[in-house]
């Protein structure tokens, strides 16, 4: 992975080039595939950072800022999730000053929007369900601009506050609506805003949690309920590996906590219970809502890891569905964490804990997994020549070794 520095140094080298100039297709190809290596290399958001900030710095001509969004569209920018995506497409209007007709004959702006909006959970944006969408005449894009104009916006994406986060800055203080009327989760469909957006998988339509790359490997995983008594919070994740109720508000309104969330270094879906016991179809609900929410916050611009959490054998075998629900909506080779605290407790535990390991290494062949919790050799021995496992002490433990108990 690239500090910094050299990581700008080759978003420089991609992008240093003016695209209207002939190049051969094996010289084309050679950039692309340069441009995915830097992605999977590097991890997206850090990728997208650093060409944000090349955008802002050296693209100032409405020339230069459309030779910009061509290349960003070759080298498969639009595939990921774009953070604050009215902001990024906002600077392009702003350079153009809306003048299309002279300066994107192509229309490669609105081919950008009209793909990183609705990807981000924007549907007017979405030619599906609004075929008439214009992203010149988006307000939120205009108001971007308008900031752009006051001198308001033209910070690099560093220096932005909460630069790999939507927030909405209109929303009311937490504290506030949590004494607003509580309601259940099946209430409306299980927050199906939450999905706009989304791509799934599967015959039960799981919500896909992305693979990008991430190469960030925290220092601790610390429970949602302890977040705020850590002192750097871009050094840690945030896990769920508690009760469901202590994070009960996430399921209900996931939507308070983007700003919250974004504080530190990575986010792990939520760790919904999917107890052996439990009926198949609150199994398989607790896998979509993981998703789900997982799902949202990555497009809204956060660092989120996969939780991988099955039950009893009908969530990790064929024996009765179609498909491993437990492993849908991860796509293979991404870096995902599990939970053994709490699993070890009894032979029953260890079984199928086991083999639901042994089935999501053979299934999803992920490139890293964390695991909060102990990691037995008798569990674990043999296994560890197929990945990379990366042990966290459970948040009672790590604070005993750390006083020294």
């Amino acid at each position: 992975m690239l500090n910094r520095e050299q990581l700008d140094e080759e978003t420089r080298y991609l992008f240093d080039r003016d695209l209207d100039k002939p190049h051969t297709d094996e010289e084309e190809y050679g950039f692309e595939k340069r441009a995915k290596t830097q992605i999977v290399e590097n991890g997206w958001f850090r990728v997208f950072e650093s060409w944000n900030d090349y955008l802002r710095k050296y693209c100032k001509t409405p020339e230069s800022v459309i030779n910009f969004a061509k290349l960003f569209w070759n080298y498969d920018g639009c595939e990921y999730p774009v953070p604050r995506p009215h902001k990024f497409l906002g600077y392009f209007y702003y350079r153009i000053d809306f003048d299309l007709e002279k300066y994107d004959d192509f229309g490669i702006l609105d081919s950008i929007a009209i793909t990183i909006l609705p990807l981000g959970g924007f549907l007017e944006a979405s030619m599906l369900f609004n075929p008439y969408y214009s992203p010149e005449s988006d307000p939120k894009i205009i108001a971007e601009v308008e900031a752009y104009r006051r001198g308001e916006g033209v910070q690099s994406s560093s220096q932005s506050g909460v630069a790999t986060a939507e927030v909405d800055s209109s929303r009311e203080p937490i504290e506030k609506k949590r004494r607003s009327k509580r309601k259940a989760i099946i209430d409306d469909g299980c927050n199906p805003e939450l999905v706009a957006g989304a791509r799934f998988q599967g015959v039960f339509e799981i919500p896909m949690i992305q693979n990008l790359y991430c190469k960030f490997v925290p220092k601790q995983i610390v429970p949602f309920s302890e977040r705020e008594n850590v002192e750097n919070p871009k050094e840690v994740a945030i896990g769920f590996y508690e009760y469901d109720v202590k994070f009960a508000r996430v399921l209900e309104r996931p939507q308070d906590y983007i700003e919250d969330f974004a504080r530190f270094g990575a986010i792990i879906s939520p760790d919904c219970s999917l107890y052996r016991d439990s009926p198949l179809a609150v199994q398989i609900t607790n896998v979509y809502r993981n998703r789900a929410i997982g799902s949202y916050y990555q497009r809204r611009g956060l660092n989120v890891i996969p939780q991988i959490r099955w039950g009893d054998e009908r969530t990790y075998t064929k024996s009765e569905l179609p498909e491993r629900i437990a492993f849908r909506g991860v796509e293979k080779g991404s870096v995902v964490a599990i939970g053994s605290y709490g699993c070890m407790k009894d032979r029953d535990n260890k079984y199928y804990f086991r083999r639901g390991l042994v089935a999501m290494l053979k299934v999803l062949k992920p490139e890293t997994v964390f695991v909060y919790g102990p990691m037995p050799d008798k569990i674990f021995g043999d296994l560890l020549d197929q990945t990379k496992f990366v042990q966290f002490d459970d948040w009672r433990t790590s604070k005993r070794k750390g006083s020294g108990e």
